[in-house]
């Protein structure tokens, strides 16, 4: 929290001191060291923490084109934002939002650039991303308890409303005896519907 508070007040040379033993995920301490480094314009060490981070996870992406963004490469922060507006499977994280309003801001004619990297808040009343553990694990009972599945071996949640936009979750069961069993279940019924993927046809 002091470096975050450091940050803030423009104490950024603090705030990286303060980052440095802080315990706190790699990752987060990699992007908010580099959010400073922007802030100081020393511009070749923010990138090298932000490179630090990996490929491949959402968070090396938003801090990637926030730094791009930061030092007037807006094509690329576009590029950028607009790949990662496409994964729905994302959806779900706080930083796709943030993403979103991005790419629609850089798609005006003249658009606001910025000039920061986002600092990961450790303020307790921010979600990272939206919980729907409520609802699988609702499901999870359900399909447990449905005649069909009584020789249950596993559930798979194969499509969610986070992810496909639409109010249902695709839902896949297994037997012991390797059965397959699929169903679409609606988000806010919970009515269930059996799906035949191979027809893709529904039935109630």
């Amino acid at each position: 929290m002091k470096a975050e508070l450091f940050y803030k007040l423009g104490k950024y040379e603090k705030s990286i001191s303060e980052l440095k033993l802080e315990n706190c995920s790699f990752n987060e301490r990699a992007v908010a060291i580099a959010a400073n480094y922007v802030k100081l314009k020393e511009f070749d060490k923010a990138k090298s923490y932000v490179d630090s981070i990996g490929k491949g996870l959402y968070i090396y992406d938003y801090a990637f084109a926030n730094y791009n963004e930061s030092i007037g490469n807006r094509n690329e922060a576009y590029k950028i934002y607009s790949e990662i507006k496409k994964d729905k499977t994302i959806k779900h994280y706080a930083y796709y939002k943030l993403a979103v309003n991005r790419f629609e801001e850089l798609e005006k004619s003249n658009p606001k650039l910025l000039n920061e990297i986002y600092f990961p808040t450790e303020n307790p009343s921010f979600d990272i991303a939206d919980s729907d553990n409520e609802n699988i694990t609702k499901i999870f009972n359900l399909m447990e308890k449905l005649p069909e599945n009584q020789d249950w071996a596993g559930t798979e949640i194969l499509e969610s409303p986070q992810e496909n936009d639409k109010n249902y979750y695709w839902v896949r069961v297994k037997t012991t005896e390797n059965k397959e069993f699929n169903y679409y279940i609606y988000q806010e019924t919970f009515e269930i519907k059996f799906f035949d993927p191979k027809k893709s046809k529904l039935m109630s």
